[in-house]
């Protein structure tokens, strides 16, 4: 639990301490200063009929919330969310079948997560991938 150490002259800034190795400062209108800034990145993978796509790798390092929402024009065949220690090796966590399009991952156990979807229908189709990332106190 955060402790507030010091309110500034003006009061619009607060300084939280979390744990004795890190402090954060943070304006009363929410935004952050310091620390690691949330990040969102967007990818289209375009998958061959009978084919595999994979996102690319998402790097949790120095962020304990990752959201990944997903849409394809393959609404077949299910999304796997898959985890990996060096971004070589993945291993399926879980299939996401429709309508289901969004995870988050509170506090990651791996390093690296992706999407993959494997055609079965043998049409080609597209894997739109959105990821936000972002650490939170």
């Amino acid at each position: 639990m955060p402790i507030i150490s010091a309110i500034n002259p003006s009061n619009t800034t607060v300084d939280l301490i979390t744990d004795a190795s890190k402090a954060l400062k943070v304006d009363l209108a929410g935004a952050s200063h310091g620390g690691t800034a949330p990040t969102t990145s967007t990818e289209s993978v375009l998958i061959g009929g009978s084919g595999t796509g994979n996102s690319s790798a998402i790097d949790t390092t120095a962020f304990n919330v990752v959201g990944i929402a997903f849409s394809s024009s393959n609404t077949t065949d299910p999304i796997t969310i898959q985890a990996s220690i060096d971004s070589a090796t993945y291993f399926t966590l879980t299939q996401l079948l429709y309508p289901l399009r969004t995870i988050e991952l509170s506090q990651p156990a791996f390093k690296f997560y992706r999407a993959s979807q494997t055609d079965t229908t043998g049409i080609a189709s597209t894997l739109n991938i959105t990821v936000s990332k972002r650490y939170l106190i």
